[in-house]
């Protein structure tokens, strides 16, 4: 497990997390679920590191898929893949898998915004690290390519025991990919399923219609 313990982070006056605790299965994938400045993008931020916050909090290396691909644009999507892996095979596996082998020696320039972030997604995967962060990262993609890519990489979590955390606000997204779905309201867990049915979807959407209210 990787464990969050008493964290307490505010930005300013205002408090995103009081005494907030979660436990994270390793070799499974946890999707977060939210409206909008409810703590989900900060979770990950302390989970990485990335700012400052007061509690316990798990030291775990990590890998980070953000909702923009950052490639640097000096250097063909290959080029930014063997930056942080020399793994040649697997760079090939998951171009394959994800629809990009055609569009390795190109420059980010010439790239669409989804082949883009396939790239990003691949990156961040060949990363040796025990924890794969993923914040919004299939909002650019097309519905097919979303859902196509979304089957690609569970399969691969699956098979690679990968522990995953996903942020997204989409619940379909998180039905499909995830092996547990958290919903946070104010800083607070509202919902917490490891047993994902048919039935999720709707419980999920009748929640947040009432989280927005």
């Amino acid at each position: 497990m990787i464990k969050i313990e008493n964290l307490n982070k505010k930005y300013g006056e205002k408090k995103v997390f009081e005494n907030f605790s979660l436990e994270i299965e390793k070799g499974k994938i946890t999707c977060i679920l939210g409206e909008s400045g409810c703590g989900k993008t900060t979770l990950l931020n302390v989970l990485s590191r990335l700012t400052d916050f007061e509690g316990r909090v798990d030291e775990v290396n990590c890998s980070l898929v953000f909702q923009t691909p950052n490639l640097f644009p000096n250097l063909t999507a290959k080029q930014n893949l063997l930056l942080v892996s020399n793994d040649l095979k697997k760079i090939d596996a998951l171009s394959n898998e994800l629809s990009v082998a055609d569009k390795l020696n190109s420059y980010p320039k010439h790239l669409s915004g989804g082949e883009a972030q396939r790239i990003s997604l691949i990156r961040g995967i060949i990363f040796d690290a025990d924890l794969l962060l993923m914040d919004e990262p299939f909002s650019s993609l097309d519905l097919g390519v979303k859902f196509r890519t979304i089957t690609a990489l569970k399969k691969r979590f699956k098979e690679e025991k990968k522990t995953v955390v996903m942020v997204t606000h989409d619940v379909k997204e998180a039905v499909e990919m995830a092996d547990r779905i958290i919903l946070l309201s104010g800083g607070k867990i509202v919902y917490d399923n490891k047993n994902l049915t048919k039935k999720t979807e709707n419980e999920l959407f009748g929640l947040l219609i009432g989280t927005n209210n």
